[in-house]
């Protein structure tokens, strides 16, 4: 018999060994460092943290990335949250396809959400802007040579999903709540991004009428 696995069983192991390494990883510090090794700053594309962002990224199985949402929404919500934790839930290489999925990832270009993983996705990026709560310097402005920094790639994107959001609005009470909870997570995140939601006449409406 041949002890080749099939893409199912591919699937639920590379779930399996997400779900553990994120476990590890909000244990502290020192084990996220462990799951953070072989990132972009070391050219190895092996470590855990890239396992679980591969997961997320394969849009050829929808079902694999809602699973990859579930995990980072452990990572995000788990405390104490500890700083590399914080950091790394900030950068690019996660902001970018949660972004992407709610169909805000490109200034130049309009996207269509995903219908499955918009809202999980809205809803992760949520409380990944509630940790500037937590830690002002999160979202404090920074020179960035590889990519947007995270305060500008979280305004702008995170802005564009909310009105994408607010776009496809339905009646329904549950989808009403969550875009209110997306937009105050959202305006406490900064200064600035409060200023994003209350110069945004078309959102704010929608924000406060809601209340």
């Amino acid at each position: 018999a041949s002890s080749k696995l099939s893409r199912a069983e591919a699937s639920t192991l590379s779930v399996r060994c997400a779900s553990m390494a994120v476990d590890l990883a909000v244990q502290g510090d020192a084990p996220m460092k462990v799951f953070m090794t072989g990132d972009d700053s070391t050219g190895s594309s092996s470590s855990l943290s890239q396992l679980l962002l591969e997961i997320l990224s394969d849009d050829t199985d929808p079902l694999l990335q809602m699973s990859a949402l579930d995990c980072l929404e452990i990572m995000s919500t788990t405390v104490p949250m500890h700083k590399h934790r914080a950091h790394w839930l900030v950068s690019n290489q996660v902001i970018a396809p949660l972004l992407s999925m709610t169909g805000a990832g490109s200034d130049d270009e309009e996207e269509e959400p995903n219908l499955l993983l918009s809202g999980p996705a809205l809803r992760l990026l949520s409380s990944i802007c509630q940790l500037g709560q937590r830690d002002s310097t999160l979202f404090q402005p920074i020179s960035s040579s590889s990519g947007s920094a995270p305060q500008q790639l979280l305004q702008t994107g995170f802005h564009r999903a909310l009105l994408r959001a607010c776009e496809g609005l339905s009646g329904g009470e549950l989808d009403r709540l969550a875009f209110v909870d997306a937009v105050s997570s959202y305006a406490s995140a900064s200064p600035e991004a409060l200023v994003l939601v209350l110069d945004d006449l078309v959102l704010k409406q929608k924000w406060l009428s809601l209340h």
